[in-house]
């Protein structure tokens, strides 16, 4: 994600103020982390942007975060669903069928989720996906150019995860 990753949530929460900039209270939004950002790059590099829009808007701009801590969430693991917000945006696929439910449930509130292939008709819910085979291509060919036997290899770490398969094909 690297600093596409951050530059993406900094741009957001500044499309989420510009959307909201005559209300008087400031815009509340919260990050959902489908791993722990400490130990996670991806999710890391997304709380890294949080924290520069933080500093950047930081009075009219209200952040909570949440970080999963099940493979796959549901409603009640995610307790701050139930507060109202202006924006929600939540970081990897398995976030996908809570969000879409919630969604549905409060029209007023922008989602966004983040490397995700879930498509849907709603106009409050957004999905942001990575072309990955354009990633696998590039990482392919500075691999090669770097390589001094000929020889290059990929290690995906979890054959099941699509994003990975795509970088593979790339």
């Amino acid at each position: 994600m690297s600093k596409l990753g951050r530059k993406f949530i900094v741009l957001l929460c500044l499309l989420m103020m510009v959307s909201s900039a005559f209300c008087e209270a400031a815009v509340k939004g919260l990050i959902c982390y489908g791993n722990d950002p400490a130990f996670d790059q991806f999710n890391g590099e997304a709380k890294m942007g949080a924290q520069e829009a933080l500093e950047r808007y930081g009075e009219t701009l209200k952040l909570s975060s949440y970080i999963c801590r099940e493979k796959q969430p549901h409603k009640e693991d995610v307790p701050q669903l139930e507060q109202k917000w202006d924006f929600i945006v939540a970081i990897g696929d398995n976030f996908s069928e809570v969000m879409l439910e919630d969604a549905k449930k409060h029209p007023e509130t922008k989602y966004i989720l983040v490397d995700s292939y879930k498509k849907t008709n709603l106009n409050n819910f957004k999905v942001v996906e990575f072309n990955n085979r354009e990633l696998g291509y590039l990482a392919g060919i500075v691999a090669a150019s770097a390589s001094q036997t000929g020889t290059v290899g990929f290690v995906g770490g979890v054959k099941e995860v699509p994003a990975l398969q795509e970088m593979l094909l790339g």
